[in-house]
């Protein structure tokens, strides 16, 4: 099928919130559960998403989390969440966050207070 042949999208297809990406059919993509975006601003984006994150898990509301929208400073932060989901929700019980993302601060504020 060329490219002429291609059905072309509708305007509601441009409208709609969700959007399928390449491999997805219409019956992956509606998944229930919460998302989460975290916009960007460097360095200080990043500190206060992790304190919004910190929030979201003391009221239990960021395990629920099934899909996660970043840019910049956010996508910092987003990609921390990643990299230690399975030490913040172990299959057990609930990880304290403070004493994650304890290991995360050095890694993070020492460059910025070295002098070069």
């Amino acid at each position: 099928m060329s490219s002429a042949d291609a059905p072309q999208p509708s305007l509601g297809d441009y409208l709609s919130p969700v959007r399928l990406l390449p491999g997805e059919t219409s019956q992956d993509v509606l998944i229930d559960g919460a998302s989460l975006c975290l916009s960007g601003g460097g360095y200080r984006a990043m500190l206060f998403h992790l304190g919004a994150l910190w929030r979201l898990h003391e009221l239990d509301y960021l395990r629920h989390v099934k899909r996660i929208s970043s840019v910049s400073g956010g996508s910092i932060t987003s990609a921390w969440l990643g990299m230690n989901w399975e030490a913040l929700y172990p299959a057990t019980r609930m990880a304290d966050f403070e004493s994650v993302i304890v290991k995360l601060c050095p890694q993070i504020l020492l460059p910025t207070r070295t002098p070069r």
